[in-house]
């Protein structure tokens, strides 16, 4: 996302981490895989809807969207029919269950503000990535730092975007967010030719 220039590049997919390299140094956060880490993922998001879900359910939040959402597409005739689908169904597949992570979207589009709390939270949990970064590669805390992003979560019409772009504002420290680059395909191209030393 940033060719290769000094920065920090956030990604947010199925799974989510943050990387940075300035003068050569180079530091992570994130990345330790769904039952722990991965936060503001698509696994993240949506295992939070599936908190939401029940919490409508049991009556520890008000009903909103996301609850007729979850019924009708995963066709539950009683709500703890969910346990079936995301344990039974979907065999807790990090994969399918990141999937849905779209029905939590579709709920924010009907007007659900909890559903949107959670990407707002997503947003907070990657900026808080990008800082850690930061403090691990010990960049003077007045330089504007570039951080670019990629992955699903970031794509076109993405709920993320914005309250990520909030997220760095926030921060302590300031932040350049800048589109990436170049798709991850030619990324990893670029990566690899200056792994093998060649222009």
């Amino acid at each position: 996302s940033l060719a290769c220039t000094d920065g920090i590049s956030v990604i947010a997919g199925t799974g989510s981490m943050a990387y940075g390299e300035v003068a050569g140094r180079q530091a992570r956060a994130g990345g330790w895989g769904e039952l722990f880490s991965d936060e503001g993922s698509a696994h993240w998001i949506a295992r939070a809807g599936l908190t939401l879900f029940s919490r409508m359910s049991d009556g520890r939040a008000p009903k909103g969207a996301l609850y007729g959402l979850m019924r009708e597409r995963l066709a539950l005739e009683d709500d703890l029919d969910l346990c079936a689908v995301v344990y039974g169904e979907l065999g807790g597949d990090r994969s399918r269950i990141a999937q849905l992570a779209r029905l939590v979207s579709e709920a924010v589009a009907l007007g659900d503000e909890q559903a949107r709390a959670i990407f707002v939270d997503a947003a907070r949990e990657l900026a808080a990535m990008v800082d850690a970064v930061r403090d691990r590669l010990e960049v003077d805390s007045d330089l504007a730092l570039p951080v670019s992003y990629t992955g699903g979560l970031f794509g076109d019409g993405s709920l993320l975007r914005a309250p990520f772009e909030q997220a760095l504002a926030a921060c302590a420290r300031p932040y350049r967010l800048q589109a990436p680059l170049l798709a991850p395909v030619l990324g990893a191209a670029l990566y690899a030719a200056r792994s093998a030393r060649q222009p």
